[in-house]
């Protein structure tokens, strides 16, 4: 939701909340978290999602891939992101090519860090 407003504003912060407190109480393993959540990584809602929810920001690995608004690119800002529980790993990770939305997407390659066979 974009933030436009006391009211969108406190949504918004109810949102993010909320979606900790899921990530927070989902049993799984191995989580992946993304999407477009219309704020920054200095944000403090996003630590909610890396601190309170345990999620590794993977956006680390992104060297601050910048992805809204498609144009112009001199101004675009990193809005998009991915978390990951530990145990998964970022093998790569880019931006691909503008597809109509004013994002433009990351694609991300995971891979599961210690595969154990029985």
């Amino acid at each position: 939701m974009e933030p436009k407003g006391p009211t969108n504003e406190m949504l918004r912060i109810r949102q993010i909340e909320r979606l900790s407190y899921f990530v927070q109480a989902d049993q799984n393993d191995e989580k992946i978290f993304l999407g477009d959540l219309n704020i920054m990584r200095w944000s403090p809602l996003y630590s909610l999602l890396d601190t309170e929810a345990k999620l590794v920001k993977a956006a680390l690995c992104q060297d601050y891939r910048t992805t809204w608004p498609t144009h112009p690119a001199i101004v675009r800002l990193p809005r998009d992101h991915y978390l990951l529980s530990e145990g998964l790993n970022v093998e790569r990770i880019r931006t691909g090519l503008d597809i109509g939305s004013d994002h433009l997407p990351l694609i991300v390659d995971i891979a599961v860090a210690d595969i154990s066979y029985f």
